[in-house]
């Protein structure tokens, strides 16, 4: 939203005079940028940081800034200002918010019941489907790791490989986490998921993961690439089955992450043309 919303976030950070003083505080423009377009359209911010402080010293000086932007231009919403090429109608319908249901901790019903607006996927059961623009990152749900913010083709390597509960099951590449904790739900928190990923840090991501979900007594976390473990070891002897779903390049999702709207893009797409 707020790199839809860029030219109305620049605009009223000069007027207010606020861009030379975040310089000056060494506080990165990116940053005040989103937090703007939270204190001004989104749900407010509050003094956690230098950035947040600042922005709460010139919150009247923002706001008249942008009612005299409107009044300018003639309209009567923020949406309203958004230039033609990120209108709804030029970046195309909008996409739902897709929440897994951690079936270790809850049922789906029971996510129904509490989730307004959620509707089961027609093709994956422990997936629900929410309108587009709902805010769930702070929801209780979430943060008891019940459900998880988690994109439907993501949820679906793990439904492809279907385990059944007790099985041994090995993912490859793993870290963070999320097919992984998927895998152990579908297994009813029953037998092994060796979790194997060569990144440390991106492992610690898993572990944390994997506790916050309750899967910690399912995943075995292991740090190596897989192509150099030994798979005839008697520790994988029960291995029924493998996910592999390696790290990419993430171009699938550029429109959906709306990257085409980040002020470097051009730059990218010139350097990848040229």
């Amino acid at each position: 939203e707020a790199m839809k919303n860029l030219s109305m976030l620049k605009h009223v950070l000069e007027a207010a005079g606020m861009l030379e003083e975040a310089i000056l505080d060494k506080i990165a423009v990116h940053t005040l940028y989103v937090l703007t377009y939270e204190l001004l359209v989104g749900e407010g911010v509050r003094p956690r940081g230098p950035a947040e402080r600042l922005l709460l010293k010139h919150k009247e000086d923002l706001q008249d800034a942008l009612a005299k932007l409107m009044r300018e231009r003639g309209v009567k919403t923020v949406a309203a200002l958004l230039p033609p090429e990120v209108s709804p109608a030029a970046l195309g319908a909008p996409h739902p918010r897709w929440v897994r249901v951690n079936t270790l901790k809850m049922s789906v019903a029971d996510a129904l019941a509490q989730l307004k607006g959620a509707i089961v996927d027609e093709h994956l059961p422990d997936l629900l489907r929410m309108p587009s623009g709902t805010s769930m990152h702070d929801h209780p749900l979430v943060a008891s790791g019940a459900v998880l913010l988690q994109s439907k083709s993501s949820c679906m390597p793990a439904h492809a490989l279907a385990p059944q509960a007790g099985w041994q099951v090995m993912d490859c590449c793993a870290a963070p986490g999320n097919k992984t904790t998927h895998l152990a739900a579908l297994m009813q928190g029953r037998g092994r998921v060796f979790a194997v990923d060569r990144d440390a840090t991106r492992l610690q991501r898993l572990k944390a993961n994997a506790a916050a979900t309750g899967a910690s007594n399912v995943i075995v976390p292991r740090c190596a690439d897989f192509l150099s473990l030994d798979l005839a070891a008697p520790e994988f002897a029960q291995v029924r089955c493998a996910l592999l779903d390696p790290s990419c390049s993430g171009s699938g999702t550029l429109v959906s992450r709306q990257d085409h709207l980040l002020p470097s893009w051009a730059k990218k797409v010139a350097a990848m043309t040229a």
